[in-house]
């Protein structure tokens, strides 16, 4: 039977001034992959690095529940290894409160790819995607044929972190955010 293993979680801290809040918000990164799927020749397992959910602490706890949940019958193992919901619970309780500031994601250079879904009835959303084009490309949808607006965005600092902001608000699947 497949399960997905998780090889790495991060939180990261937004301070609340910086998002005109009165609490902070936390950034969840998971790092994981499916036991029986093998990139090409060299017989590691396929990863994929995805922000899994932003917002609130109670946001975060939220989806890292849902995940819990999985711990349960074995659905999800952390680096090959089985860990109780209580337990996963209380490994992210403990990232959160010790989470470093975003400070430290922006200098791993990473590039946040999301498929986006705006309104094309939208004025606000086409005047995002006319302000943000650099940052999208049209790109066909391998089975489909059809053509699918996605976003690129390296987010290095605080400048690019609010563009990013403001197009995941358009994302197809909001907790799937690749991180290349």
């Amino acid at each position: 039977m497949s399960y997905t293993i998780e090889y790495s979680a991060e939180v990261y801290k937004v301070p609340a001034e910086w998002n005109k809040s009165s609490e902070n918000s936390y950034i969840l990164i998971i790092t994981q992959g499916d036991n029986n799927v093998y990139e090409g020749d060299n017989r590691r397992r396929a990863r994929e690095t995805d922000i899994v959910s932003y917002g609130w602490e109670y946001s975060i706890i939220q989806k890292v529940c849902i995940r819990a949940g999985s711990c349960e019958g074995g659905s999800l193992v952390i680096n090959g290894k089985s860990i109780t919901p209580e337990g996963y619970i209380k490994r992210f309780r403990n990232k959160i409160q010790n989470a470093p500031l975003i400070l430290e994601f922006y200098n791993q250079r990473k590039t946040a790819r999301f498929r986006l879904n705006p309104d094309k009835d939208s004025s606000y959303d086409n005047e995002r995607l006319e302000k943000y084009k650099e940052y999208i490309t049209e790109e066909e949808n391998y089975y489909s044929k059809s053509k699918e607006l996605w976003a690129n965005i390296l987010i290095d600092n605080r400048e690019s972190w609010d563009k990013f902001r403001d197009l995941q608000s358009m994302a197809k699947y909001t907790d799937c955010i690749g991180l290349i």
